[in-house]
């Protein structure tokens, strides 16, 4: 078996010959002018963060984010080729040089509004030092939700008994930054108020219910940016189904006192879950107001791993709870989700298969099957450039790039891999492959699949 084992490993090593080099750069030519040096974006990578990408639920597409270069000290925007250091992070440059310094990279998602609707707002920066004659690598750039995100919740009683011309404007920070919510709005509103982060966010409610003129407003002081605030409406007493109902509408909490208009806010930090919790950008998958559970409810069919049918993303065939040995056979996954696939990412986390044992056979031990091309040459090192993998995991027989973008279903077959594990000298040694599989819904799922190498008999 070893003699297989080995002959695999040569056939991988020929990988090599005909991939590739690393891209050249002028740097390794001393063609620099004096006192200047080059920026490599060839391995730079704009993401929002995962947790707080909750308030988008239908994905960030980061191509079209802005980005900037600036000095680091004056915060002027640094001057490249006559031209202004920003692009869209889709169009920037390769590599481009400038004077010996500090800098920052700046990037945000768009030139936001005070008040818009659907447009979640990211911010992100990263600081790099550009030496004489030296080419730098900008690595990665993570961005945060960086406005207030709203919600406008009628319960359908309140709907029902609500004269059509009625509505809700919120505004946060100044009147003049509102919106306004009619019955049927679904929509999310994001504000980015100017000023102290901490602002105020009030929902005015004008119109009328059985006929009765109401405008009541609930007011948060201290809202805060990157938090979500829910302003729910509903009717908490009397019969509404009487049309003629006796006694005031009222927000007076004593149910004696008629009919009573709930006014509540919920505030979260967006990387919290609340139901819905989905943000849509046209509205058109928002649930129905009258569907929504109570806040406190815990939700019907949750998903877990022992229920696979019902969860957005399903990996099956593989006994995730326990090691498995590293034997001969047949290791092929179905992966299936309910939205389109956007990445299958696989990190590799052994003693033996290391970054630099997978170098040698021009792998790594952290890529995207989505996107081979790009992988860092090491995951814990940027600077070190990136690497094309998509001749070695075709042979190794991985689905890549479009077999994996917009997919419902993919095959990950880890067959012609095991063998390897059985070269460690060290028996029974834990190799674990993190297989994290991401849909354009925003929905994301992560498994471990452990194996251990085992004696040769």
């Amino acid at each position: 078996m070893k003699i297989r084992i080995y002959t695999l490993l040569v056939a991988l090593m020929s990988v090599i010959a005909f991939t590739a080099c690393d891209d050249w750069t002028p740097g390794d030519d001393n063609g620099y002018p004096a006192n200047t040096g080059g920026v490599s974006t060839a391995n730079m990578k704009v993401s929002v963060n995962e947790t707080e990408a909750s308030v988008s639920r239908s994905g960030v597409d980061t191509s079209g984010f802005l980005v900037t270069v600036s000095d680091k000290e004056t915060g002027e925007i640094a001057v490249y080729d006559g031209k202004q250091c920003s692009w869209t992070y889709g169009q920037m440059p390769s590599v481009f040089t400038l004077p010996v310094g500090q800098y920052t990279v700046n990037v945000r998602s768009h030139n936001p509004e005070s008040a818009a609707w659907s447009a979640p707002y990211y911010v992100g920066s990263a600081d790099f030092e550009v030496s004489n004659n030296k080419v730098t690598y900008i690595g990665n750039v993570t961005c945060n939700f960086a406005s207030i995100k709203v919600e406008v919740r009628f319960s359908k009683d309140f709907v029902e008994n609500m004269d059509p011309s009625s509505y809700v404007e919120v505004y946060a920070g100044a009147v003049g930054n509102s919106l306004t919510w009619n019955g049927s709005e679904t929509r999310y509103g994001y504000f980015l108020p100017t000023g102290d982060d901490n602002c105020t966010v009030a929902a005015t409610f004008s119109g009328k219910i059985k006929d009765m003129e109401i405008t009541e407003s609930k007011v948060v002081t201290d809202a805060k940016i990157g938090n979500y605030y829910i302003f729910s409406f509903s009717l908490q007493a009397g019969n509404p189904d009487i049309p003629l109902e006796e006694g005031q509408v009222t927000n007076n909490p004593d149910p004696n006192a008629g009919i009573v208009i709930d006014y509540d806010v919920i505030e979260s930090n967006v990387d919290t879950t609340l139901t819905p919790g989905l943000d849509p950008v046209d509205g058109s998958d928002h649930p129905d107001k009258e569907e929504w559970p109570d806040d406190n409810t815990e939700p019907e069919n949750p998903d877990t791993p022992d229920e696979p049918d019902d969860s957005p993303i399903s990996i099956t065939g593989f006994d995730y709870k326990n090691v498995i040995e590293a034997k001969e056979g047949t290791y092929e996954l179905n992966i299936t989700t309910k939205a389109p696939m956007t990445n299958i990412e696989v990190e590799i986390i052994s003693p033996y298969l290391t970054t630099e044992f997978l170098n040698s056979v021009n792998l790594t031990s952290k890529f995207d099957l989505a996107d081979p091309e790009n992988a860092l040459v090491d995951p814990e090192d940027p600077s070190k450039g990136t690497m094309d993998l998509t001749e070695a995991l075709t042979r190794f027989g991985f689905s890549i790039k479009d077999q994996v973008i917009g997919q419902l279903e993919v095959k990950f077959d880890l067959s012609n891999f095991i063998p390897l594990l059985n070269l460690d000298d060290e028996p029974n040694q834990i190799h674990t492959f993190r297989l994290t599989v991401k849909s354009n819904d925003g929905e994301s799922r992560t498994e471990d699949l452990k194996f251990k190498n085992v004696p040769e008999e």
